[in-house]
């Protein structure tokens, strides 16, 4: 059974905690400039987990698919030791995909665990 889970994709690659955050308010700003309720929101994807895979989608369009398999490791971003809504995922080929959930931090923390569990990672 498919699971997905609603995300802002904020980038591929090994970015700098600065970039990380400059794109999490990006899609924040974007989220804000449709208006409360708006189920158009651009900035919102979702990570998909179905039958040996994970993949991103958003607008109905792929961002990218990976095999669960090539799961190295993942990772959540953290200051002064608490979470801060902003994880990656890591893949044996070096390929690096990093997420923030656009809610409480507490929800992005949640569904990393969620993904950390589902993974095996």
């Amino acid at each position: 059974m498919p699971i997905a889970l609603t995300l802002a994709f904020l980038g591929e690659g090994d970015m700098q905690f600065m970039d990380i955050m400059m794109k999490m308010q990006q899609a924040a700003m974007a989220q804000m400039a449709q208006g409360p309720g708006n189920q158009g929101n651009q900035s919102k994807g979702e990570i998909q987990l179905n039958a040996g895979s994970i993949k991103y989608v958003q607008g109905g369009k792929e961002t990218f698919t990976e095999s669960i398999s090539g799961v190295k490791s993942m990772g959540e971003m953290k200051q002064n030791g608490q979470p801060i809504g902003i994880f990656r995922i890591v893949f044996n080929d070096g390929k690096i995909y990093n997420f923030g959930a656009m809610g409480s931090t507490a929800q992005a923390h949640s569904t990393f665990e969620f993904l950390q569990k589902k993974l095996g990672k």
